[in-house]
């Protein structure tokens, strides 16, 4: 199973945002630790443990982008009743300044989008079956 949300207007269009991606995902017959090894990233990066409906989540992050930070996914997994449930959290943006003339996202801005994010995951419920 799949399901995407996406916030599909810029709430900030004088600045480098592009969009932001909400993704869900259960894959049956996985481990728990080839779920979990779904967040592991790359050094620097850390890994968490996160609690979303309940229930521990492992938490990473990716992201992208050559002269500033394109893209930012976070990471979050658990295994549930032989199936690997997956939520992943993407904020675009675009370079800006010098690169573009665009204001890049203020951290203001940037707390607006990640707080839209996270009323999602606050809002996830799992049945106790």
């Amino acid at each position: 199973m799949r399901a995407v949300a996406s916030i599909s207007f810029n709430p900030h269009p004088n600045s480098t945002f592009s969009g932001a991606f909400f993704y869900f995902s259960v894959t049956p017959h996985l481990s728990s630790a080839e779920c979990s090894a779904q967040a592991t990233v790359r050094d620097p990066h850390t890994i968490s443990s996160a609690q979303i409906g309940g229930l521990p989540f492992t938490h990473g992050y990716d992201e992208h982008g050559g002269i500033c930070t394109e893209s930012r996914d976070e990471i979050y997994t658990t295994a549930r009743n032989n199936a690997c449930y997956r939520f992943d959290a993407v904020i675009n943006t675009f370079c800006g300044g010098d690169v573009s003339g665009v204001q890049d996202i203020s951290p203001r801005e940037l707390d607006a989008v990640r707080h839209r994010m996270q009323k999602i995951l606050d809002s996830v419920h799992f049945d106790t079956n």
